[in-house]
């Protein structure tokens, strides 16, 4: 570990890839782990050297992390910032 935070992103869409890509290439802040449901965009995502999750609590389960950028769809916001945060995240 570097120091830099760790974050899960979830959501590897269109503003997925966009996050993922500023997580990757940040120097305070780091991608731990991605959070996507369908198979090509994990595929998209483990291409940054990190873990792909279609599961959110297998990913807050299996990483260290410091914080999550929701990128999903607006509507899933609120009940994945519940999840996240009954996580302790």
């Amino acid at each position: 570990m570097n120091g830099r935070a760790a974050f899960a992103v979830v959501g590897a869409g269109r503003m997925g890839q966009v996050h993922i890509r500023a997580l990757a290439g940040a120097r305070r802040a780091r991608l731990a782990v991605v959070v996507e449901p369908h198979p090509a965009a994990r595929e998209r995502a483990a291409a940054f050297g990190v873990p792909a999750h279609a599961s959110l609590e297998h990913a807050l389960a299996d990483v260290a992390v410091d914080g999550v950028v929701i990128t999903a769809p607006t509507s899933r916001h609120r009940e994945l910032v519940e999840r996240c945060a009954a996580a302790g995240r």
